[in-house]
């Protein structure tokens, strides 16, 4: 074998190529080549490619997730993995920035699928080794898998974004729910914040729908962000700004590690009442398509990187 690692990430041809900044900043953190596998699709829409003839003892797959595209996205990652150990690769550890399915998490209706466990059987099905789960919807997804996993958590990705775009005063952390009180707790009190989180409550009618908001308490501050993990339509985000809004804070933010963005993102955000809105960098494409003027994309990759060395997970 050539080399004793290496970075490899499966890109689909004709798509976005800037995801390949998360297999850049791997390669070179860890000192290993990074290998570019094109993913094509046949005329019967199957997907396809060719490893090298010289594979390394360990590789670290990182998956490349693109917006509208789930399927495609894990399919590719499961196929690389699975062909590296079926050639003789010794140690396999998979990155996935976002997690496809992470929102089916339960069973909220007879008969409705629990499809993020499944997701997790069939990845460990491929032969992969050790995993990183960027920010997962729900931490219950550790219990979905028998190897060894790493969480990169809220705090470590959003806590120099954070004092970079905020400055160092006070202001208030905004946890959209009571599920991100948990998760962004640690943030609070890395950043040195005095004040306690700032929680939103959801009122929803019999369809889901919002139809109201409420807070844990009165701000203290006029200046505020809502961090979340995932942002699809970006309808509940707006609504919440114009709550806060209403309820005095002047200078609203978000952070969002997983920009989704469905249909009428674009728009919802563009007309919202964030000053700005901080996405990470998990899902691509990233462009003037689905960004609204206010949003600002955060590189998150090097961040995950440093986080999984320092864990010894690599």
């Amino acid at each position: 074998m050539a080399t004793r690692s290496v970075v490899v990430q499966p890109v689909f041809k004709g798509m976005d190529r800037e995801v390949l900044t998360w297999g850049e900043h791997f390669a070179k953190r860890l000192g290993s080549p990074l290998l570019s596998i094109e993913v094509v699709k046949h005329p019967d829409r199957e997907l396809y490619f060719l490893l090298p003839q010289k594979l390394p003892e360990r590789a670290i797959v990182i998956a490349s997730i693109y917006r509208g595209k789930p399927n495609l996205s894990l399919i590719a990652f499961i196929q690389v993995v699975h062909t590296l150990k079926w050639y003789g690769v010794r140690e396999v550890v998979g990155v996935l920035p976002y997690y496809p399915y992470s929102r089916q998490d339960r069973v909220d209706k007879p008969g409705a699928p629990l499809t993020s466990k499944w997701v997790a059987k069939v990845i460990e099905a491929s032969g992969v080794d050790k995993l990183v789960l960027v920010d997962p919807h729900e931490e219950q997804l550790a219990g979905y898998f028998n190897i060894p996993t790493l969480f990169v958590p809220t705090h470590a990705l959003w806590r120099d974004a954070l004092t970079t775009y905020l400055g160092e005063g006070e202001y208030e952390i905004v946890s959209p729910d009571m599920g991100m009180v948990k998760r962004l707790t640690p943030l609070l009190h890395t950043l040195g914040q005095t004040s306690d989180l700032l929680v939103v409550f959801k009122r929803r009618d019999d369809s889901t729908q919002v139809t109201s908001f409420g807070l844990n308490r009165h701000p203290r501050f006029k200046k505020a962000i809502i961090v979340d993990d995932i942002i699809a339509s970006g309808g509940t985000l707006k609504k919440a700004a114009d709550f806060l809004r209403k309820e005095g804070i002047k200078e609203i933010y978000a952070a969002v590690t997983h920009p989704v963005l469905t249909r009428g993102a674009r728009e919802n955000l563009g007309a919202s009442a964030f000053r700005q809105i901080l996405l990470g960098n998990t899902i691509y494409p990233l462009n003037k398509q689905v960004l609204s003027p206010n949003i600002t994309v955060v590189d998150l990759s090097a961040l995950v990187v440093d986080y999984v060395i320092d864990w010894g997970f690599i």
